[in-house]
């Protein structure tokens, strides 16, 4: 059984009897009264049927667990993986008035029979694979970690960043990203795992965040250096320690342990990687410190390679490319280095 104290994985089916916004509320009256949540158990083992009590009510529902369904009475919702799920109901009466209700869904075992998406296979080397998968930064191809990708003709050329040796092939080096590995696992006995081997040392960025940010005007690396769940001790300008080498930061840390993972699908199926803080403060990142908002945008996954775009609090967006370990890219071997 996975225990408690790690997070849930979700991707939820949801079985939509009508949509509509709140502001399709002809009928309802005002205020809805002695509004409840009615749950339904499905066949299937973490399965389940939420409706409202009255029967004829509009609700906006949150399943607790990322997912969202609007303008409608009934919805079903799947919960692969253990945790305490806050199910939130809100209805809207005539002239706008609001009445919600919230109800604790707990689930006790883990049910891998409703995932059936690849994209846990492809993530992890398996479901139940002990060992995990490992990944590395795609070190040898330019464009590995690009900044605002979208910038040069709005497809992600990166000719113009590789030329300008911006994004050239290891252009990190002696920044303690090229030697870290990240592992993604997702068993019984260990729940969904994020294991973060960094060596010492973690790579961070320099930028200053941008204005409106509580830290607005600081650099990006003293967000990691301040964190008390990765245990800073030194933090160095890379250039100051290896001459030639880049602006950012050589951080001297240790990853936290027992960090996790957590996956989320919009509705027009797009994938979003999330690492969740730990009990000490933050959780993980890939490679490149830019935040601790650790939400990725899965952009492309095959089983050896991976594309994530990530928002960054100095307002700009980083491409960050991975590789399975152990594989070589054949884009990368081919490419030219600058």
């Amino acid at each position: 059984m996975i225990r408690n104290k790690y997070l849930y994985i979700a991707l939820v089916a949801l079985s939509f009897l009508g949509s509509c916004s709140p502001d399709d509320r002809m009928g309802l009256e005002a205020p809805i009264q002695d509004l409840k949540i009615v749950v339904v158990p499905g066949e299937q083992p973490n399965t389940y049927t939420f409706k409202t009590t009255p029967a004829d009510v509009i609700g906006f529902w949150d399943l607790g667990n990322g997912v969202v369904a609007d303008g409608v009475s009934s919805v079903k919702g799947e919960f692969p993986f253990p945790g305490n799920y806050s199910i939130t109901l809100k209805a809207f009466g005539q002239g706008g008035q609001t009445n919600s209700v919230s109800i604790v869904l707990p689930v006790i075992k883990s049910n891998y029979d409703l995932l059936s998406d690849p994209i846990y296979e492809k993530l992890t080397g398996g479901i139940n694979n002990e060992a995990g998968k490992t990944w590395v930064v795609d070190s040898l191809l330019p464009g590995h970690l690009v900044k605002n990708p979208l910038n040069n003709g709005g497809n992600g050329d990166w000719s113009a960043q590789i030329a300008g040796h911006l994004n050239r092939a290891n252009n990190k080096t002696g920044g303690g990203m090229y030697d870290d590995e990240i592992t993604f696992k997702l068993t019984d006995k260990d729940g969904a795992a994020f294991i973060y081997e960094n060596n010492g040392s973690s790579c961070a960025a320099s930028n200053p965040i941008a204005a409106g940010n509580p830290s607005a005007g600081a650099g990006i690396y003293s967000l990691l250096v301040t964190d008390p769940a990765w245990k800073t001790t030194r933090a160095d300008k890379i250039s100051a320690v290896y001459p030639g080498g880049c602006g950012d930061y050589l951080v001297r840390c240790t990853p936290p342990d027992k960090m996790t993972w957590t996956i989320l699908k919009d509705g027009a199926g797009n994938y979003s990687l999330l690492l969740p803080k730990t009990a000490d403060g933050n959780g993980g990142f890939l490679f490149y410190f830019t935040d601790w908002s650790a939400n990725y945008q899965i952009k492309s996954i095959t089983d050896d390679k991976m594309v994530v775009w990530k928002s960054c609090s100095d307002g700009a967006t980083r491409q960050i490319v991975m590789i399975r370990k152990g594989w070589i890219d054949p884009e990368a071997a081919t490419a030219p280095a600058n």
